[in-house]
């Protein structure tokens, strides 16, 4: 089923509510501040930080109850906020970067301390090899000689020692490799293929081989978090004689796995909940890690039940994906009234606006105009749209990299995307578009050329749209995502006031996805697209590559479906891709940054806000964007000691309201799907 909404939505809009809808923004308050989790500038605002005393046993609650625990046995968010209590790192991803957790340090080309190595090797006939262009592996049909072939090792940090106090060894991550790879094993194969050999060179130190020609940028990433290969199963048989496809049904390694991260499982009631206790085995104890005595998880499917839990004391943490923006008013209220806290954070997700600049179905080709893009990207108030559609929570963004991302462009706005409604309009006029019968809408007052390159090689093609050609549009968006219905009925309001007529076509999200020639998005018959791309510590510059404009060519494989084809900015991409040390890829993904700017292929609006509430007595949490669960730190975790010197949740008072903010892994593939 696909939902038209005409323009005319927008008028019998205004004339249900009055002129009051789009009301003014509010002034951005430390109030309104202290549920933005990742800014510094809250531990300021929020003053010392209550006294805490370690002991006690936190409730969180989820959404989803997992299906297995063992790390190679599924993918759900619901098993990693369990997951993050039995395993420590190896390696966190924060902030849009990587940090060491479990081992010493990450290894880096660029510290010459023999932690990591670049070799330029040949490759012999019948050796396996990843070609430079594809990034495919294949086998060599002749000699190729100056291939490059990276080796990182990582040792250990000491101490690490599973619950029963047996201790990790670098063989327990080898044998999570092995296991990683089997084929029988629901995982990516894509590290896999492309790795030499992973080995323990010896009982703390682990080295990572690459493919003669894999320049993988994420290098210093590639170790395996361990397995207990030693744990007896239930067919009495250690996890490291076991089948692969037999631990995936097996109840000990999938519901009672070994621990070597600050809890262990203790029990888990189908439906219900899963309990741990304090891993007394656990690396960091001496400095007094974990604060907690226990972790239970509880379940609920209805977000508003979850709410009204936390705000009742049933539990001590809703996480994000069990609450949702959707609750954003009620838990507003609730923090008001001091019985919860909220956390917000912005990111992954980005929201956006995609140009057609080059339809396949004979469309007119309104996005082939760069000035018009621009002036569309002028004439949008994204600040209201996080007002509205966000509670002010998201984060508006500026290109396809966040401010705070090691390799953005700028810390400030960018002038081609703020708000300016008459230079918009000074633009159209320019162009050619004037509203000459005084009906609101222009039209084009003579043909207007418009040049677009459609190959990497530079090669232009001009796109006409006719003299008296109406300025009307059509908004595909997914149907049935409340979110992006609003933010389509802002975006409609905003073009009317520079003379644009948008129409909005809702999609269900299979249809709008599909792959071309048949599908509206990746089939390049559409004016504009708005859906969500997600980023993470590598920018996704590859989405919008000539070479990712999906055609017949490619089989209609590709991502750019924007049509928009720059060719230094596939070079700067290109190179980015591939460059093992950092500094220089920072100035090429900038450099590839603002080429994206200048043509304005797509209109970036803000990043998603996750939100999370907690008890306002519970310390040390710290949500982030890139990571996926709130508990990646719970061993940190701790209560508010009250006037009696009580941190135990049983014992403790109705919660005061307290100022302070938030204190602001798996193998993967490199994926860019889009988000329904």
């Amino acid at each position: 089923m696909v939902c038209r909404l005409a323009a005319v939505t927008l008028l019998l809009i205004l004339v249900a509510v009055g002129p009051g809808m789009r009301r003014p923004l509010e002034p951005v308050t430390a109030q309104a501040l202290r549920y933005t989790a990742h800014l510094p500038l809250l531990l300021a605002i929020a003053g010392p930080v209550p006294p805490a005393r370690a002991g006690g046993t936190v409730v969180i609650g989820q959404s989803q109850e997992p299906d297995t625990l063992y790390l190679y046995g599924g993918t759900s968010l619901g098993a990693t906020h369990v997951q993050n209590a039995l395993y420590d790192g190896p390696i966190d991803s924060r902030g849009y970067d990587w940090q060491p957790v479990i081992v010493r340090k990450l290894p880096r080309l660029e510290d010459s301390d023999g932690s990591a190595e670049l070799a330029t090797v040949d490759v012999e006939p019948g050796e396996a090899y990843v070609d430079s262009e594809s990034g495919e592996v294949v086998t060599a049909t002749e000699r190729i000689a100056g291939l490059p072939q990276i080796t990182a090792r990582f040792r250990l940090v000491p101490g690490l020692a599973w619950e029963d106090g047996q201790p990790v060894t670098a063989d327990d991550s080898v044998f999570s490799q092995r296991l990683n790879c089997h084929e029988d094993t629901p995982t990516s194969k894509f590290l896999c293929e492309r790795t030499a050999d992973y080995a323990a060179l010896d009982a703390s130190t682990l080295q990572w081989r690459g493919l003669p020609g894999f320049a993988d940028p994420t290098y210093f990433t590639h170790v395996y978090t361990p397995l207990p290969r030693h744990q007896v199963g239930d067919r009495g048989r250690r996890m490291d004689q076991t089948a692969p496809v037999r631990i995936l049904d097996d109840e000990t390694f999938t519901h009672r796995p070994l621990s070597y991260g600050p809890f262990r499982i203790v029990g888990w009631q189908p439906g219900e909940g899963i309990t741990l206790a304090r891993n007394a085995y656990y690396w960091r104890v001496a400095e007094g890690l974990p604060y907690l005595d226990a972790v239970t998880h509880r379940f609920y499917a209805d977000a508003g039940a979850l709410r009204e839990a936390l705000e009742s004391g049933e539990v001590d943490v809703a996480t994000a994906e069990g609450l949702g923006i959707e609750q954003a008013d009620a838990l507003d209220r609730a923090a008001r009234a001091g019985t919860i806290l909220p956390y917000a954070i912005a990111g992954p997700l980005w929201e956006h606006i995609d140009f057609n600049l080059d339809p396949v179905d004979g469309r007119q080709p309104f996005g082939a105009c760069r000035d018009l893009r621009h002036a569309i990207a002028l004439g949008t108030d994204r600040r209201q749209l996080v007002a509205q559609v966000q509670h002010g929570w998201g984060e508006i963004l500026d290109g396809y990299v966040p401010r705070r991302h090691w390799a953005s462009a700028s810390e400030d706005a960018s002038a081609a995307y703020t708000y300016a409604p008459q230079r918009a309009r000074d633009l159209l006029e320019a162009l050619g578009f004037a509203d000459r019968d005084g009906d609101g809408v222009r039209e084009a007052i003579r043909d207007i050329e418009c040049p677009i390159v459609v190959d990497a090689t530079g090669t232009t093609r001009e796109r006409r749209i006719a003299r008296d050609t109406e300025l009307r549009l059509t908004l595909d968006t997914t149907i049935g995502n409340p979110m992006r219905e609003q933010i389509a009925l802002e975006f409609q309001a905003d073009m009317a006031e520079i003379g644009i007529t948008v129409d909005i076509e809702l999609i269900p999200a299979n249809r709008l996805f599909e792959d071309g020639p048949d599908g509206p998005l990746f089939g390049r018959q559409f004016d504009l697209g708005l859906f969500a791309w997600s980023t993470a510590a590598i920018p996704p510059a590859d989405l919008y590559r000539c070479s990712a404009i999906p055609s017949d060519d490619d089989g209609w494989s590709g991502a750019n479906e924007t049509g928009w084809c720059d060719p230094a900015f596939d070079k700067a991409a290109a190179r980015a891709a591939t460059t093992l040390e950092r500094a220089t890829a920072r100035a090429l993904y900038q450099d590839a940054q603002r080429r994206f700017e200048a043509g304005m292929p797509s209109l970036p609006l803000f990043l998603r806000a996750r939100v999370m509430a907690a008890s306002p007595r519970l310390q040390g949490i710290r949500p982030d964007a890139t990571v996926s669960s709130e508990t990646w730190n719970i061993e940190e975790w701790r209560f508010e000691v009250d006037s009696e010197g009580s941190s135990h949740p049983a014992e403790r008072r109705r919660p005061k309201r307290i100022g302070r903010a938030g204190d602001p892994r798996r193998n993967r593939a490199p994926a860019w799907a889009p988000d329904g």
